[in-house]
């Protein structure tokens, strides 16, 4: 029965999961960027007056972003899933990639536009400091919850009623897209990145402006640190595809081997991985406050520990000596 046909595989690949260690290595990369982003929302929860920022739940929402994109990328590297997936019937397999094809184009411009809304909420309080309350960002909740529906919204439609003649393979699939799909993946990938670099490129001039002016009334700091750490988490996300533009423009030419495009696919793979730990990590080292906080915090349950540990020391023995 047709329907109980095997998908095929994509690229002359001979079997799936065919790079198990790389997968394992990746799997434990999203899952401790996950447990870090978890420990940074609680930590960033504890400071009170973060909280009346908008630049507290911007950073919440990047956060969240970056959770849900290592979730879905560690489905992505779970072999597993894909075996189960592939050893099922055809139509099961096809739905399978276009669900995984439009949830990673969804996770992907989730943090193209927070990162663009991350941008223009800087250009805002660095570059226009003395003008009204910002609509936009007065409404920053409904904003980001638009985002989120917005882009899984439209990601998962398109691409579950779209493919035809899809393969199986370990990051794409070999479909025919209609001109509809190839409309709303430039959209929600280039009209964020359009943002992000228009409002970036004024406030790194600003920024720029501003270097020499510590001592001028009414220097803030903290903006300019946000600033530069924004412009840098956005060079940092843009060019962590780098290594995936290059494998789907050498995927098309017949003088690159497989090898080397499926070695350039997990380069990108493991590097937007380690993303989400890099923008914690960066962040920590360049907001001072923040980073005597997590010291603190940290001493304080070492402190703890200890104290615990120490005090369970002294207890056994009389324990013991009682029990004898």
């Amino acid at each position: 029965m047709e329907d109980m046909e095997r998908a095929e595989l994509c690229n002359n690949e001979t079997q799936i999961c065919e790079n198990a260690s790389l997968q394992h290595i990746s799997l434990s990369l999203n899952i401790f960027t996950i447990l870090v982003n978890i420990l940074h929302i609680i930590l960033m929860g504890k400071i009170a007056k973060c909280k009346q920022t908008t630049y507290y739940w911007i950073l919440i929402n990047m956060s969240l972003a970056d959770i849900i994109t290592s979730v879905t990328y560690s489905v992505l590297a779970s072999c597993s899933l894909k075996q189960i997936a592939y050893e099922s019937s055809k139509s099961v397999a096809e739905y399978f990639l276009r669900t995984r094809a439009a949830v990673t184009l969804a996770t992907t411009a989730v943090r193209n536009f927070v990162l663009a809304v991350a941008s223009y909420e800087r250009y805002v309080k660095i570059c226009l400091p003395l003008t009204a309350e910002d609509k936009l960002l007065c409404h920053l909740g409904w904003v980001m919850a638009a985002v989120w529906a917005a882009c899984y919204g439209v990601s998962l439609p398109v691409f579950l009623t779209d493919l035809d003649d899809v393969c199986y393979g370990d990051f794409t699939m070999a479909g025919i897209l209609n001109l509809q799909s190839i409309i709303v993946s430039i959209i929600l990938l280039t009209v964020p990145a359009g943002i992000t670099f228009v409002c970036l490129f004024k406030v790194g001039r600003e920024l720029k402006q501003m270097m020499g002016k510590h001592d001028i009334p009414g220097f803030n700091s903290e903006a300019h640190t946000a600033g530069r750490y924004i412009i840098l988490i956005c060079l940092l996300f843009y060019s962590s595809y780098t290594p995936s533009i290059l494998a789907i423009a050498l995927n098309y030419s017949d003088h690159v081997s497989n090898d080397t495009v499926g070695a350039l696919n997990w380069a990108s793979f493991l590097v937007q991985s380690l993303y989400g730990t890099l923008n914690i990590v960066i962040y920590v080292y360049m907001t001072r406050g923040y980073r005597m906080h997590v010291l603190t915090i940290l001493s304080n349950w070492f402190k703890c520990f200890n104290g615990c540990h120490s005090s369970m020391n002294s207890v056994t023995p009389s324990v013991t000596k009682i029990s004898t």
